[in-house]
Formats: structure tokens, sequence, C-alpha cells
């Protein structure tokens, strides 16, 4: 019966431990608010891109919080491009990577290139706002502001071919080796 107390008492202080750390979350504005989760607007604004726009366009998605409106405004405005630079970067990149891989010439002209296209993302200069969320939380007395911009996916492409084009390191690469002049096909294949 000892035993049997001691199980008991074990199970229950470990009842007692899980539900006191399961109370002390961290609120969010959504809970302080009894709105909607403050997580589910970015999920909603990604939803958005992912249905409206990746098709055609790179998308990014920034948020700010300030006490003042303008300012969280800003810092959401400034993570979305710089999201945006990340995923266009990354698209550039897995590009240059599969023709390293796949074409014959692709690993003596993969490095130069890589290095040609490397701020392409933090190039992008068309960039379009296309949807922006705002949320006070009257509590915090502070402002939270989410952004989606979006940039054409044709116009990174054509960017990182002009870098490509221009690359002096890749035209000598390509001279002494005597390899094909067009650098736009390193690019061409997703």
């Amino acid at each position: 019966m000892n035993i049997t107390v001691s199980r008991s008492a074990l199970l229950a202080s470990l009842a007692l431990a899980l539900a006191s750390t399961g109370c002390s979350s961290k609120k969010t504005v959504a809970d302080i608010k009894g709105d909607e989760e403050v997580v589910s607007i970015r999920n909603e604004l990604q939803e958005q891109c992912n249905k409206d726009f990746i098709e055609k366009n790179f998308c990014g998605i920034g948020q700010g919080s300030s006490d003042s409106e303008s300012m969280a405004s800003q810092v959401a405005s400034v993570q979305a491009k710089e999201n945006l630079a990340s995923s266009v970067q990354t698209s550039i990149n897995a590009r240059a990577k599969t023709f390293g891989i796949n074409d014959p010439d692709g690993s003596a002209l993969e490095g130069a290139a890589m290095r040609a296209i490397a701020n392409v993302g933090g190039e992008i200069s068309d960039i379009r706002t296309q949807k922006i969320r705002t949320m006070y939380n009257k509590e915090e007395k502070k402002y939270t502001v989410y952004v989606l911009i979006t940039s054409s996916r044709d116009a990174a492409l054509e960017l990182a071919k002009q870098k490509l084009r221009s690359s002096q390191e890749l035209a000598q690469i390509q001279r002494t080796l005597n390899l094909d002049a067009n650098v736009e096909r390193i690019l061409d294949r997703e």
C-alpha cells in the first residue's frame, strides 16, 4: 500500500507540474484582444501569396510592432523586402546550381556565375505592395503591421541575366576554356 500511495503522489505531482506549466504561456496580442490569432494574419498573407501571386511573382511578408503606426509599418516593409530578396536569391541560386550539375560546361562556370548574381535579390526594384494589415493592442498601446509585397519573377530573372552578361570574370572563363558564350542559358532551367 505504501508503494501505491507513492505512485499516486508521484502521478499527482507530475499532473500538477504539467498543468501549471501549460497555464504560464505568454499571451499574444490576439489572446489579449480576443481577436483572431496574430499568427493567422501571417498565414492569411502567405495563403494569398500562394493563391494569387506565386505563379508569376516572388512574395515577401513582413511584420513590425511599435507604439507608432508609421514605425511599425516601416519595420514591416523592411522585413518584407528582406524576405523577398531572400526568396529571389534562393531561386536564382538554385537555377545556377542546377546548371552547374546538369550542363557539361556548368562546373566550370558555376562559381563565377554565383559570384555574378550574388546580390540580385537585394537589387530588386520592381516591388508592389499587395496588402497591409494593421492591428492595435489597446493594453500594450502598440501597433502591429503586416505587409505583403511582390515582385515579378521575369523582372528578377532579367536582372540576374544582365548581371551574368556584364560579368568580366564569367567572360574571362568562357574565353579561356573556349565555352559557349550564351551565359543566359545558366538561368534557363528551374
